[in-house]
């Protein structure tokens, strides 16, 4: 088809619908599946929309070291830290039990702390 301005509406709804087209078979019809692996970045930002959790990048390091107890699951990927998203919710499903018989885990205990210095701030 020729684009003139005669028909220059009906090319741009032909080229919209050929998107959509594609679109749909890249992602299939259903749902976007979500990854099973993620970065440290979209760790964090899932487990502040998943759980209310905000953690730091550091904190996240800190918990990968092996001398800290409780530490969140990963595997590396070259030189980068990688989390399964399964593992993550095991994880920290598991510090979230293990608050009342021994104490807060460390990631509740840095949300705590959080959370008492935000409201000492705005009172």
């Amino acid at each position: 088809m020729e684009v003139n301005y005669y028909n220059l509406f009906d090319c741009i709804k032909l080229i919209l619908e050929k998107l959509r087209i594609m679109e749909e078979e890249l992602h299939g019809k259903g749902e976007a599946k979500p990854k099973e692996y993620m970065n440290i970045p979209s760790l964090i930002d899932y487990l502040k929309l998943c759980y209310d959790i905000e953690i730091s990048e550091s904190k996240i390091y800190k918990l990968t070291s092996g001398c800290s107890s409780g530490g969140i699951p990963f595997r590396k990927f070259n030189r980068n830290l990688i989390f399964s998203r399964k593992d993550i919710d095991i994880w920290v499903h598991a510090q979230i039990d293990n608050q009342a018989p021994k104490g807060l885990s460390p990631v509740a205990k840095s949300a705590l702390k959080k959370n008492t210095l935000t409201n000492k701030k705005k009172n």
